[in-house]
């Protein structure tokens, strides 16, 4: 599996293992169009056996648990969620507000 990934082009596994909007080579699977191409380009560089397994795992997977890996990749089941950028949540709204002032307390009575 692992030659056949990064026997793809460098801008296309680069991409997939950027996975965020902006990164380089992120263009490669912002839709599901290029998602699917990627998917393709992978299953034939690598060897039948891993391939049917690959394949395998998608189907029990969505079988499973539904049918979003599937529509990630695919126009099926319609568009996933956008995987659009947006601008990170701002420091003081991530956690808990009431531990981090909590553990300021406690970090100010030990200095």
């Amino acid at each position: 599996w692992f030659q056949g990934f990064f026997n793809l082009p460098e801008e296309l596994w680069a991409g997939f293992l950027a996975g965020w909007p902006s990164l380089p080579g992120n263009s490669n699977h912002e839709s599901w169009s290029a998602r699917l191409l990627f998917g393709l380009q992978l299953v034939i560089k690598i060897p039948l056996p891993i391939a049917l397994k690959l394949v395998q795992g998608i189907l029990g997977y969505s079988l499973t648990y539904g049918v979003s890996l599937v529509r990630s990749v695919t126009p099926l089941f319609g568009e996933p969620p956008s995987y659009a950028w947006s601008p990170p949540v701002p420091q003081d709204q991530v956690g808990d507000p009431a531990a981090k002032e909590e553990a300021r307390a406690m970090i100010g009575q030990k200095s």
